[in-house]
């Protein structure tokens, strides 16, 4: 059985909390007018400076041709109709064969950035022997299908073949 002060505690707190919910105020960035909806908009236009690619490791290790080198990791891609993760291997273009898309499985020549993760993985063999460097760029394209990218949707990867 309950004690008088703890009902008056419970109930005393019930009131702090509905007296907390009250209203906001003059300059809030909530507003609590409903009779304006302009001030309900968002901006859903693409933005550059919002894509994202950020790797969970940027050195990959070695590997031998006959295996393949997994670049995963963080990513998003603003409000972009559409969207690719280029690979390019010592500063020349991976080759379509040689890249694939883990969401789809496939040989793309390309990734993507599906629910806020990509996953890619390039065939040993594409790469030198020796050292390798590895920049994949997030691009987002916008309606009229015009490339845009920033400095946050690059990432740059070392691996070293060795065979």
């Amino acid at each position: 059985m309950k004690s008088d002060l703890s009902k008056f505690a419970t109930c005393f707190a019930m009131m702090a909390l509905l007296v907390s919910c009250a209203p906001t105020s003059d300059n809030s960035l909530l507003t609590d007018d409903p009779s304006n909806p302009n001030s309900h908009t968002l901006n859903t236009d693409p933005s550059s400076t919002e894509l994202q690619l950020v790797s969970d490791s940027y050195n990959l290790g070695t590997i031998t041709a006959a295996r393949y080198v997994e670049l995963s990791g963080a990513c998003y891609a603003s409000t972009f109709p559409t969207h690719r993760i280029t690979a390019t291997v010592n500063a020349a273009p991976a080759t379509a064969s040689a890249v694939y898309d883990m969401s789809s499985s496939t040989a793309t020549g390309y990734g993507t950035c599906r629910n806020g993760r990509f996953n890619i993985v390039i065939k040993g063999s594409a790469l030198r022997t020796g050292t390798n460097a590895i920049v994949l760029t997030l691009t987002g394209y916008d309606a009229s299908s015009t490339p845009s990218t920033s400095g946050n949707a690059v990432a740059r990867y070392t691996v070293i073949r060795s065979d």
